[in-house]
């Protein structure tokens, strides 16, 4: 339960109380709105302290290249036993590759067809969420998208990519526990584009490590610890 006693008088900071599942409770003075590019409330100090240094180190974000839901608009689709074009989707309650017959059931974004890209699932609640449970996964595992590849309405598309490395080494990077916690800090049971405002689009040429990361965005040892506490990749 998260809840403010609102005060339309009061310019200054808010007193914030975390209660957490071990029976801990941290306090902190911040501002309710700490940074105008931010249009949530983040109740725990050090996603917000994380956030704030990956915001003053970058501009650019993955919801940039993330497409909406149903990314290909298809509704329904023939399978066939062999074509040149296949479908990622969920088949008898498991995530598979099917053939299909053509491509006329994509509706929107055919330019997408002939690119690379990289599927992630649009729910995933048994993937947890920060805290619960401790380590929780966040993301199922990312997908890569071939040439001549769609997805069902299940998976949201990110790219386009110029090659396959790129798709590959962003696929990497969603195995982070870095990236998977920044998509935590906003994640939901579905995700959306939204959902990934706050992971930092970086260039995709080269794969990135964890403590790279770590380095990168200048956290310090508790921050560190907390999101190897908080994530886990399996």
């Amino acid at each position: 339960v998260c809840y403010f006693l609102y005060d339309d008088n009061n310019e200054g900071k808010c007193k914030y109380y975390l209660h957490q599942a071990n029976d801990e409770t941290t306090y902190t003075e911040r501002y309710l709105k700490q940074n105008d590019k931010v249009d949530i409330v983040i109740r725990d100090n050090l996603q917000q302290s994380i956030l704030d240094k990956v915001m003053n180190k970058t501009t650019k974000f993955l919801n940039t290249i993330v497409y909406p839901r149903n990314p290909f608009g298809i509704v329904d689709f023939d399978v066939t036993d062999h074509s040149n074009y296949t479908i990622l989707g969920r088949f008898d309650n498991k995530r598979d590759v099917r053939y299909i017959s053509n491509i006329n059931c994509v509706k929107k974004n055919k330019d997408l067809i002939s690119k690379y890209k990289v599927f992630v699932s649009k729910a995933d609640g048994a993937a947890g969420q920060i805290g619960n449970p401790i380590p929780a996964k966040i993301l199922g595992d990312p997908e890569f998208g071939n040439v001549n590849q769609v997805c069902t309405e299940t998976f949201l598309a990110i790219g386009p990519f110029k090659n396959e490395n790129e798709a590959k080494n962003i696929e990497k990077y969603l195995m982070t526990k870095f990236a998977r916690f920044m998509v935590g800090i906003r994640k939901n049971k579905n995700m959306t584009q939204d959902t990934y405002s706050f992971v930092p689009l970086l260039d995709f040429n080269k794969t990135y490590s964890d403590e790279e990361l770590y380095s990168m965005f200048e956290l310090e040892k508790e921050e560190k610890e907390y999101i190897e506490k908080m994530i886990t990749k399996k």
